[in-house]
Parts: C-alpha cells; structure tokens; sequence
C-alpha cells in the first residue's frame, strides 16, 4: 500500500538503503523527465531530493553524471535539493562535489532554507542556483511581521548574490501576491496544482499551453 516519506524515509536512513533508494529514485526521475520531452516536448525542469547519507556517499557526483548518461537526460533539466545542514559541513569538499555538478550542468538548490543553519556565508562559497524558503515561513503571510521580516530579507540577500528563490507551499491569493511583490522567482504548492500522477501532469501541462511554471515577470 501507499507509505508516506515521512514513515520509511528515517528507517530507510537507519539500515543502510537510502543511498540505494536515492540513486533509483534519481534514474526513475531522469527517465521520466527524458520521456516528457521525447513523447510530448515538455521540457520541464525535475527537482530530486538527495539525502545527506546520499551526498556523502563515494563518487555521488560521478554517479549523478552516469545516470544523466545512460538515460540522456540532459543535465540543465536536473535540479538537485540538498539540505542546509551540508553546507556546514567540510566546505572544501561539499564546494568540490557541487562545483563538479554546477561544471556539468546541474541545478543545485538548498531546500527548506530557513529552518537550519541559514547562514549566507555559506552561499557566497558554495554554487547555489536556488534558496527554496521553507513553508513554515510562507504558512503565515503576508500577515506575520516575523515570517514577512524573515522572507524579504533572504529574497533580498539571495538575489544580490544571483540566486533564485522559490517559495515552498504557497497555497492562498495573498501568500501568492505577496511574494510577486517581492519578486520571488518561483512558487510551489497547491495554489498551482495538487500533485499529479506522470499522466495528469502531461494533460495538465497541455491545457495550461506549457505555462507549467509560476515563475512570472515582473510585468
């Protein structure tokens, strides 16, 4: 039956398969985002999830290469979300793996930014092509002082050192207007669309005539 992430994912750390299930995961997804393009010209950028364990792991940066190889899928589709806490780990080698994967094409975002280590020092010395704000924050726009001073300033900071910003969980007309406001350059979350199996996702994507992304222009 169907078990949530949030269940097996901390199991799957504790005995040893997540890096397994990471590599599978990535391949499932590369051959998938491959297919769109191949069968229905969707060229729609694919984010994966990479455990810490994953990241660590021997060769995570040559095996990421091979996969995007033996499926053809090409790089600057991939977008992979690593964790704050990473960032703080040896900056010499995390900055090596991410340079290599940057080098290659490779998108790499830090997702939930805000609810660990958020240091921007960290930003400066590592190639980040995106901050993803964690939804804690955007839950209580644009009506808490706190979450608002909290959310302007790592759009503000993350768009001086040329970094994007996508806002997690945005699902109301006022966390949406709020954040274009501010030049936000992405959203996700249930006020574009709930989430869809690879066949809704394909009759959604052409009814929307490819407008599959909220990112908007500040016209």
């Amino acid at each position: 039956g169907y078990i949530p992430p949030d269940e097996f994912i901390s199991l799957a750390e504790e005995i040893g398969l997540i890096v397994e299930i990471g590599y599978w995961v990535l391949e499932k997804a590369a051959k998938q985002n491959k297919y769109w393009q191949d069968n229905y010209q969707i060229n729609l950028r694919t984010a994966v999830n990479v455990s810490a364990d994953q990241f660590r792991h021997a060769d995570f940066s040559e095996n990421v290469e091979r996969i995007l190889s033996r499926t053809g899928m090409k790089p600057e589709y991939l977008e992979l979300e690593i964790t704050e806490s990473l960032t703080i780990e040896n900056v010499t080698t995390v900055n090596k793996v991410l340079s290599r994967l940057k080098k290659a094409g490779v998108r790499i975002a830090i997702d939930d930014f805000g609810t660990g280590y958020s240091s921007f020092s960290y930003l400066q010395k590592l190639p980040i092509s995106i901050v993803k704000i964690d939804q804690s924050f955007i839950k209580k726009l644009p009506f808490n002082k706190s979450s608002k001073s909290i959310v302007n300033s790592i759009i503000a900071l993350a768009h001086s050192l040329k970094i994007k910003v996508t806002a997690e969980g945005v699902e109301t007309e006022e966390q949406f207007n709020y954040l274009k406001e501010l030049e936000c350059d992405y959203v996700q979350g249930y006020i574009i669309c709930n989430p869809l199996t690879s066949k809704y996702l394909v009759e959604y994507y052409q009814k929307c005539d490819g407008a599959y992304s909220a990112e908007y222009k500040k016209s």
